[in-house]
């Protein structure tokens, strides 16, 4: 025997299998054009390779006396450039940067200059916001892993270099850092000013006998866009 529904209920269930069909239909357009969107992305998405100059430093946390100058490097790094919305995207790199410092000082009648390289393979995870067609702004955390240490002690004519031991000296091998900078793109080409800091110390339990500091670093490089 067939069930009847009263005259109100039938009208509601009626009501509301119109707004479950629309709201399917509607839906599905709106993954169509999600979708849409994201082919439209994703064939927006850009490659690019880079390198440049870096001027690093190093601030330290344990002794003010000692003194330090600016030491150049190298940066070279391969990004992607992902687009989120109008004006905005993500940037993930992966990058080699070289580190360090400079002390020069006298040892009784003779100066000497010691610096220090630090060699990193980093991560940066930026977001990259565009004001304007051609000048964008970055920032994000960086992660920056310890590839090698190299000392170089130069006095008069004599210079002694030495690969350190980054297990024995203690040294942190994972450290976590910001960036910010800016980048001023010409067709293809794209120039990048940036500024990083490491938020943890090099040394990793205290105990090393390398001066407790972190890095900071002045980079400078030029690229293209694939």
């Amino acid at each position: 025997m067939a069930q009847s529904f009263p005259l109100g209920l039938q009208t509601n269930l009626k009501f509301m299998k119109k707004i479950l069909v629309n709201a399917m239909a509607l839906l599905f357009t709106g993954t169509t054009i999600v979708n849409a969107q994201t082919v439209k992305k994703t064939s927006d998405i850009s490659f690019g390779l880079r390198g440049g100059l870096n001027l690093s430093n190093i601030i330290k946390t344990n002794d003010n006396n000692y003194s330090t100058d600016i030491k150049p490097g190298l940066n070279a790094a391969a990004f992607v450039e992902i687009p989120i919305g109008k004006g905005f995207s993500f940037q993930p790199e992966f990058q080699f940067s070289q580190k360090g410092y400079i002390n020069n000082g006298n040892f009784l009648t003779s100066s000497y200059e010691y610096s220090v390289t630090t060699n990193y393979v980093e991560i940066p995870l930026l977001a990259k916001v565009n004001p304007s067609g051609n000048f964008s702004i970055v920032a994000g955390p960086q992660f920056s892993f310890l590839a090698s240490t190299k000392t170089k002690f130069k006095s008069g004519s004599s210079t002694y270099e030495t690969m350190v031991r980054n297990d024995n000296d203690n040294l942190r091998r994972n450290i976590l850092g910001g960036v910010l900078g800016m980048e001023v793109a010409s067709k293809n080409a794209v120039f990048a000013l940036r500024y990083n800091l490491d938020f943890q110390n090099n040394n990793g339990d205290g105990t090393s006998s390398t001066p407790k500091y972190r890095n900071q670093v002045l980079g400078l490089s030029i690229g293209f866009k694939l």
